[in-house]
């Protein structure tokens, strides 16, 4: 599973705050440049989070790319046989 980021505003002229960041093993923070127009793709399952907008609105487009058989579930199962409620595979 893959997550596709689309900054759709301009940082630091649409808003303030709202750094992308991932904890990093040596126990620092990455927060890669991220402009309007940028792209950021990243393994899903990797902790990552943003960072409070202070001030404006923050726009991005994200998009989750899966391999394997479709699925409708929300609570993104990879079961086959999942018995949760609701769950549409």
């Amino acid at each position: 599973l893959i997550t596709l980021d689309i900054m759709l505003v301009d940082p630091g002229q649409d808003f303030e705050g709202g750094d992308f960041a991932t904890p990093e093993l040596d126990g620092s923070s990455s927060t890669p440049e991220f402009g309007k127009g940028d792209a950021l793709f990243f393994v899903s399952h990797k902790f990552h989070n943003v960072r409070p907008v202070t001030a404006g609105t923050r726009n991005v487009l994200v998009a989750e790319l899966w391999a394997g058989p479709s699925s409708r579930c929300e609570h993104r199962c990879e079961s086959q046989d999942c018995a949760l409620s609701g769950c549409e595979l």
